[in-house]
């Protein structure tokens, strides 16, 4: 039943971009999130020349797919998985680790640029295991689907750390089944983990031990980020996750280039590929944005407190 739901939801992706590639009022198009999806629009938006700014995918196949009218607004999983080599190695001291990761578009990325990080740093990868997505794991159940595969993994030896590949319910499921063989196990979770009630509910007291790679967080000081969260909570009524803030500058980049240039779908690419090059680069509530091979992205880590996400004080 989840293969039948995500390839429900995949080919609703897909029927949304034709129609709205055929749509001439359409000027240009935010999302879809996650890399699975953009990976099979991109190349519809391509095709009819429709500017298609991503806000939170990190597949580095998509500058292929999309060629010169998909713009990434988050670091790629290589730049990502460097990101996590690189705490595992200096903040956590680890000398060996073990990666759980979901055998899609998104997971294989992230896992397979983090494996990279890891033997660049030194780190020994004990154990590289797949998870089924949607497995249950109910809050109050003693028994966990991810049970086998954690067992499994655990006999290619006892990691310094894990990492994470997967999105928000098999990450709060696999924490919960590592903390039962391992109680002091450190975690560290990809940017597709959102802390969420249903996740808080699901990982249990494990949520304080994972350490969760961000591209914004509310408890950044900056005016900006402040006015973006106090709007944010005063309309939505929740605190602010990381991918709020990102489609929200991928909304407002969009807005910027057809204020400046007209609703005109070349001039609109033409104006975010110039970001950085012959335009300044755009301020966005997570930080500059421009798309060139040299524009810095910000990668940061948060743990939980309380149920809240906190910015790892090293940085």
């Amino acid at each position: 039943m989840p293969r039948q739901r995500a390839g429900g939801a995949l080919l609703r992706e897909v029927e949304l971009a034709i129609r709205f590639a055929a749509d001439s009022h359409v000027v240009a198009v935010v999302g879809p999130g996650g890399s699975r999806e953009a990976l099979q629009t991109a190349p519809v938006y391509r095709d009819a020349g429709v500017p298609n700014v991503v806000p939170t995918a990190t597949s580095r196949r998509l500058h292929a797919l999309g060629s010169f009218w998909t713009f990434l607004l988050a670091p790629n999983d290589s730049v990502q998985g460097e990101f996590i080599g690189d705490f595992a190695a200096d903040e956590l001291g680890a000398r060996s680790a073990t990666v759980f990761y979901l055998p899609d578009e998104y997971g294989l990325g992230l896992a397979s640029g983090t494996a990279a990080a890891l033997a660049r740093r030194g780190i020994k990868l004990l154990a590289k295991s797949a998870v089924r997505p949607g497995q249950a794991c109910p809050p109050r159940d003693a028994q966990n689907a991810y049970d086998g595969v954690v067992r499994d993994a655990w006999r290619r030896g006892t990691p310094d750390v894990v990492v994470l590949a997967a999105r928000t319910p098999e990450t709060a499921c696999v924490a919960r089944a590592v903390s039962g063989r391992a109680a002091h196990t450190r975690f560290i979770a990809g940017d597709g983990a959102l802390v969420t009630p249903a996740f808080l509910q699901m990982a249990g007291p494990v949520s304080d031990s994972i350490y969760f790679v961000a591209f914004w967080t509310s408890a950044r000081v900056d005016s900006a980020s402040r006015a973006f969260a106090e709007r944010f909570r005063t309309i939505v009524g929740r605190e602010p996750r990381h991918d709020d803030a990102m489609f929200y500058d991928a909304v407002m980049v969009v807005n910027a280039a057809i204020n400046a240039v007209g609703p005109d779908r070349t001039a609109v690419r033409d104006y975010l590929a110039e970001l950085g090059r012959s335009r300044p680069a755009y301020r966005g509530v997570t930080g500059s944005i421009a798309f060139t091979a040299r524009a810095h992205r910000p990668l940061l880590m948060t743990r939980l407190h309380n149920g809240r996400a906190e910015l790892v004080p090293s940085q």
